[in-house]
């Protein structure tokens, strides 16, 4: 599926569940004439362009308990899960109350990443040639 494709997906289960705080948001490494006005035109879609140091496409690898000690500043525990993530998307101002399911949370923090990827701020852990864990900075 396309990153089109992906958005628009994206933004029909967000018709169906009525999330309140969320978008449908495509990260794309340049700006494209076709994409942007396609997207743009679909109420809770927009079209981010990744700082332009990336040179070409990026694939972002995250887990969710990453984003939220990022979130958070500091290690915190992982369970209970649901409550710990609900924390962390709280904390920033996001809405949660439509995210029932764990799932549904790990999304959102992963969506919370790649939006600060897109900004440019973000911090990589691990090693050039193993590939890096991307987290949002602090």
């Amino acid at each position: 599926m396309t990153v089109a494709g992906q958005t628009l997906f994206s933004k029909e289960l967000l018709k169906r569940f009525k999330p309140r705080s969320i978008r449908s948001v495509a990260v794309c490494t340049a700006d494209d004439a076709v994409l942007r006005p396609l997207l743009e035109r679909q109420k809770g879609c927009e079209v981010r362009v990744s700082p332009a140091r990336q040179a070409r496409p990026a694939c972002l690898e995250t887990f969710p308990h990453s984003v939220v000690c990022a979130l958070a500043g500091r290690v915190v525990a992982a369970h209970p899960k649901r409550e710990t993530r609900r924390a962390a998307l709280r904390k920033p101002g996001y809405e949660v109350s439509m995210l029932s399911t764990v799932d549904f949370l790990d999304a959102a923090l992963c969506a919370v990443m790649a939006a600060a990827f897109a900004r440019g701020s973000y911090r990589l852990f691990g090693e050039h040639n193993e590939g890096f864990i991307v987290v949002p900075a602090g």
